[in-house]
């Protein structure tokens, strides 16, 4: 598949363009993923980012443009797959990273002297930045790699299911093309081949050469197919072999080059690699080996074999090379299952049903990286943890069985009170004004409070208020009151409307005079009943609305305001971004949203209700604005299956019902990385982070939470988190030095394998470097942090 466009020369504001990013490292802005070159010098490095596209159309395994047949998820990478690609797969994310600031003094010698660089595809914007991505399996072999090769080193070379091929037969040799006489390094007047440079904005058109160039007097062949060091022979115009050990890939990345337009940047050399000193090698980069055709050696080399006199061009020379290339590789598919042991063959591979199964587990983030071409980690003397810690595991671990019974279930799952119909009252009161406990300042709310209190056969219907009424406030609510306090003798007469849900039953008038009359209408209601989660989709005609609520009530407690608030916008944000609907305050069709008064649980803040049309009635917990697309996938969907990581439980529901459906979800249904439960949020704590400037910010934390969360909360700069909170990419890095007025190191949990590999992507990383997203915030580290202990944020 493809994800970006070479023609392209400006920004269109499609998913494809969104998908592209360049990001200048060190410049005077803060990193933001833009779509264009920057016009300031990036001292410490030009990174761009390619995310290629994760929904499929479940038929065509490539198509004629090789993009039609995927698509990317509506609204980013955690959002719904659009119409017609009903099937999700792996996100792939290429992240390159290239020095540019060698260059910084020599801009004005481009031919752009605003911004000098230039893609090989001859774009000075950036906009035709693109990625390929080809892969091929056959599928007993990588289920065999999967179940056999768990060699913790991560060693390919240790795994023999990847011994595919045999190199000494003359069937496996490695032929490729050889390259055009042009010059490519250097000063540039133009870019080789017929490929002028164009700024747009119009897309460019392909462009054709009448005659090919000359073809150079070397060859250049990529490193082997199986892992290791493998002696790959060259197939010259004689069609003799010359010889060179490279080392392979099992995979390459492969993105647009970047040149300048008079210049050219060169990454530093990589480390020297052992070669036969009688083989005729020029360089070795990047798994790149280059042969020079006339070097001075003799008839034959060292195995005896002769040595090819220089390539000349010819027309027929190309159709030939290409059309060995597709055999050699037919050949090495047949030779790939017949070199296969007769018992690796007969043995229990899995069946067909089985890799089905294995392809439809819960996603995993895949992210492909170049290497900046500096070597980060030689810029930190020692290891940033003892060597005693384990080894780093390549290979994917078998995946953890779902839980089997109730007792496994995190805290959150069966959390809800057990009710059976939920009474909520929308008022137009702004919930600034409203006061911890709302039956101190509204006649109405205590008075069903007290009802409630006295009358058994209400027990299981709830009732709260909200902000999602119309019309205007008669009398405004005192925020200053407490619970101990009761309504003012001179209150205005209230009067809102209500809904029963999950019944939708709309009474239009709810006042004190209006309480018989729903008295009434609650007497004549069914028996309430509930649907159990199911993967059966129900009737679309019965979804037709879906009201979500968000408990914001930060004078009840600071929580509820400091999470829920953001998670009410993001929701909003979302809803109108899909046009699906908007606030309850402005109609009740389609997906509407309101904020709702304490519903009970500050622990689990954010907490939101989700009450639909067709009977489902779900209460989540500990959501964060960054869950707004997914739950409100799982908000309207055809299914009753709910979230169930973030699932408190259900209208009409037990506890031990909920906990149950939990224990019995489907497998696909069990936790990824993007649904792992959260630990619930304790007392407050003070932290203080020191910017990169030198400046102290004084922020609250919450137990349970993470750094990470309680720095993007407060808005605090650096700290851009791209993984959501996944160990994935190195954007919450932090330094945390040891404080001798704090007692020395800070109370920290021990850094695991993950988290150490992503700091080496780290720019500015130290021995004291930590990933705010894998530190949990704690009262000892509020207390180190009393004592003159410091979180310092990076510069970038």
């Amino acid at each position: 598949m493809l994800a970006g466009n070479p023609y392209k020369r400006s920004f269109d504001g499609s998913p494809m363009a969104n998908a592209i990013g360049i990001n200048c490292i060190g410049g005077k802005s803060k990193p933001t993923k833009k779509h264009e070159f920057p016009t300031e010098n990036c001292p410490d490095a030009m990174r761009m980012e390619i995310m290629f596209p994760s929904c499929w159309d479940g038929k065509n395994l490539d198509s004629a443009n090789h993009q039609s047949h995927v698509a990317w998820p509506i609204g980013g990478e955690n959002g719904p797959c659009p119409e017609g690609f009903p099937v999700r797969i792996e996100t792939l994310f290429y992240e390159v990273w290239w020095s540019t600031d060698p260059w910084k003094n020599r801009w004005k010698e481009a031919k752009n002297p605003s911004q000098p660089f230039v893609l090989s595809t001859g774009d000075p914007t950036g906009y035709s930045l693109h990625g390929d991505f080809l892969n091929g399996w056959d599928g007993k072999v990588l289920q065999k790699a999967i179940e056999e090769c768990t060699a913790e080193s991560g060693v390919i070379e240790e795994c023999p299911v990847f011994d595919l091929y045999d190199y000494k037969d003359p069937a496996n040799k490695c032929f490729q093309s050889p390259a055009i006489n042009e010059k490519t390094t250097g000063t540039l007047p133009a870019l080789p081949g017929c490929n002028p440079i164009f700024a747009g904005p119009e897309d460019v058109t392909v462009c054709t050469e009448k005659k090919l160039p000359a073809i150079n007097k070397q060859i250049t062949v990529s490193g082997g197919l199986a892992g290791g060091e493998h002696t790959l022979p060259v197939k010259t115009k004689s069609g003799d072999p010359v010889r060179s050990d490279s080392t392979s890939q099992t995979a390459r990345a492969s993105t647009s080059s970047l040149r300048q337009n008079t210049l050219e940047p060169t990454p530093l050399p990589s480390s020297p690699s052992t070669t036969d000193p009688e083989t005729p090698q020029i360089a070795t980069l990047d798994e790149t080996v280059t042969f020079d055709n006339e070097a001075p050696v003799s008839a034959s080399d060292s195995t005896g074999d002769p040595v090819s006199p220089p390539i000349k061009t010819s027309s027929s020379l190309w159709i030939a090379l290409a059309i060995v290339l597709v055999l050699a590789l037919l050949l090495g598919l047949v030779l790939c299952r017949r070199n296969q042991p007769a018992t690796a063959r007969e043995s229990s591979l899995g069946s067909e049903e089985k890799l089905g199964a294995w392809l439809q587990a819960p996603i995993r983030m895949v992210r492909l990286r170049v290497a900046p071409s500096w070597p980060l980690a030689s810029l930190r003397s020692v290891s940033r943890r003892s060597f005693a810690s384990s080894t780093s595991t390549t290979f994917p671990e078998a995946a953890a069985a779902p839980p089997k019974g109730p007792a496994s279930a995190p805290g959150v799952v069966g959390s809800a009170p057990e009710l059976s119909r939920h009474l909520l009252i929308h008022t137009p009161h702004p919930t600034a004004t409203w006061p911890s406990h709302l039956h101190a300042t509204s006649p109405l709310a205590k008075l069903l409070q007290d009802k409630w209190q006295t009358q058994p056969e209400l027990a299981k219907l709830g009732f709260n208020f909200t902000d999602g009424g119309q019309g205007t406030v008669a009398q405004a609510w005192d925020p200053s009151r407490t619970k101990f306090d009761d309504p003012p003798a001179d209150a205005a007469v209230e009067r809102y409307s209500a809904v029963i849900y999950p019944d939708f039953v709309e009474l239009p008038s709810f006042s004190i005079d209006d309480l018989p009359a729903f008295e009434k209408v609650l007497a004549e209601l069914p028996a309430a009943s509930a649907p159990l989660p199911s993967t059966t989709s129900g009737d679309a005609t019965t979804l037709q609305r879906t009201h979500i609520f968000v408990c914001t009530h930060r004078t009840r407690d600071c929580r509820c305001g400091d999470i829920g608030e953001p998670l009410y916008d993001a929701l909003l944000h979302e809803i109108k971004r899909r046009k699906l609907g908007g606030e309850l305050k402005s109609g009740t069709d389609g997906v509407r949203i309101a904020r709702v008064a304490h519903i009970g649980g500050h622990k689990w803040a954010g907490n939101a209700l989700v009450y639909r049309s067709d009977g489902v009635g779900d209460w989540y917990g500990l959501l964060r604005a960054e869950d707004a697309p997914k739950l409100l996938d799982y908000a309207t969907s055809p299914s009753s299956l709910p979230w169930f990581s973030r699932w408190r439980g259900r209208l009409g529901l037990s506890s031990d019902q909920v906990r149950a459906a939990y224990a019995s979800r489907p497998a696909a249904e069990a936790e990824n990385k993007l649904d792992e439960p959260r630990h619930e949020l304790g007392d407050s704590v003070e932290l203080v982070f020191k910017t990169f400037e030198g400046e102290e910010r004084r922020v609250s934390g919450y137990e349970g939470e993470s750094v990470m969360e309680t720095a993007r909360r407060h808005e605090l700069p650096s700290i851009l988190a791209t993984c959501g909170g996944h160990c994935e990419c190195a954007t919450c890095h932090v330094l945390i030095p040891p404080a001798a007025s704090a007692g020395g190191d800070p109370p920290l949990p021990e850094m695991t394998d993950e988290e150490d590999e992503q700091l080496e992507f780290a720019i500015g990383a130290t021995d004291d470097s930590r990933l705010a997203c894998q530190l949990p915030v704690t009262k000892e580290l509020g207390k180190w942090i009393a004592k003159g202990g410091r979180i310092q944020l990076p510069r970038y």
